[in-house]
């Protein structure tokens, strides 16, 4: 987790030098956590391993500590960079939240790491329920799963279940949809969301489309396979 902008690291903007300071193996306890987040954590200045970062989850400020005694100079001037980046003269794009010190700028970082893993449950949770299963609503606050008898890849592969498909979508996801609430299947054949009317901004991006199966290939492979 490094303060934005990531991408440029420490190098010059004008005469604003950017300093890179991330966050790495991170402890977190929601249990502990009360008026501030509970963690232990390793601070990197610049590619540096500098000092140890960590809250009970009720102090206010951060503790942070240094590795050695020459690491002090290095967060003196991470707790300058931080005021810097709330001050007047930042360059455009950098007065990030109003940091006045590091340990504020370490609780965002926190906050940033703890936003991406709670992304990634939500991301995982979908993709296993959509392989069985109709998703839809705002991955940004709730969403719905709608289950189904077969996997969605034997579903989209004949005609009769695409036919069934469409009328789950239809009659019962279609009906639903509130402003913002997307269909979040991202396995589902795009020809078959547009023919139940859904647009562009209703759906995910399928990856991948399946090649259906006529029913004459179907009695073919079964045959095969009795073979």
């Amino acid at each position: 987790m490094a303060c934005e902008p990531k991408a440029l690291g420490n190098r010059m903007i004008g005469k604003f030098k950017v300093m890179k300071i991330d966050l790495k193996n991170i402890n977190y306890s929601k249990t502990l956590s009360e008026s501030a987040y509970a963690f232990t954590a390793k601070v990197y200045i610049d590619g540096k391993y500098v000092a140890d970062a960590s809250n009970r989850g009720k102090a206010i400020v951060n503790d942070i500590d240094p590795r050695e005694t020459k690491d002090r100079e290095i967060l003196q001037r991470a707790e300058s960079y931080c005021a810097k980046l709330a001050g007047e003269n930042a360059p455009d794009g950098y007065a990030l939240n109003g940091y006045l010190n590091l340990s504020q700028h370490i609780d965002d970082l926190m906050l940033d790491h703890l936003n991406r893993k709670e992304d990634l449950r939500i991301q995982r949770d979908i993709n296993k329920h959509m392989q069985t299963g109709l998703v839809f609503g705002n991955i940004q606050s709730e969403y719905y799963i709608i289950d189904l008898e077969l996997p969605m890849t034997k579903i989209v592969s004949f005609p009769r279940g695409i036919e069934v498909l469409k009328g789950k979508i239809e009659r019962q996801v279609i009906p639903d949809l509130k402003p913002g609430d997307q269909l979040l299947n991202t396995n589902i054949p795009e020809h078959i969301l547009k023919d139940v009317g859904l647009k562009p901004d209703q759906y995910m991006k399928p990856v991948v489309e399946f090649k259906q199966t006529t029913k004459q290939q179907a009695d073919k492979k079964t045959k095969g396979n009795k073979l």
